[in-house]
Formats: C-alpha cells, structure tokens, sequence
C-alpha cells in the first residue's frame, strides 16, 4: 500500500492503468493487521475476462 499520494501521482497512475478504459479506480476500506480501518484506492478491471 502506498501513502502521501498526491493528486498528479494519481494523475500519472490513471494514465498508466488506461482509466477509465481499461481500469476504473474505486475507494475501498481495508482492514489492517493492527485491526485500524483504513480507506484506499484500489483499480478495478472494466471488463473481466471470459470463461
């Protein structure tokens, strides 16, 4: 997981996951091993592959 991300990080991230063409970014809640909740950005496929 990584942290102190700032907006042009997540800029630059976006364009190299293709969002939103081939990924989406979504907000999430982990759960640490310390028990801590914590929100995160997480990227999703748009399309999952076919059986």
């Amino acid at each position: 997981m990584l942290e102190g991300l700032t907006a042009r990080d997540f800029t630059i991230l976006d364009a190299y996951e293709d969002v939103p063409t081939l990924y989406t970014r979504e907000r999430i809640e982990v759960v640490a091993a310390d028990a801590r909740k914590i929100s995160c950005w997480i990227y999703l496929p748009t399309k999952w592959p076919s059986d």
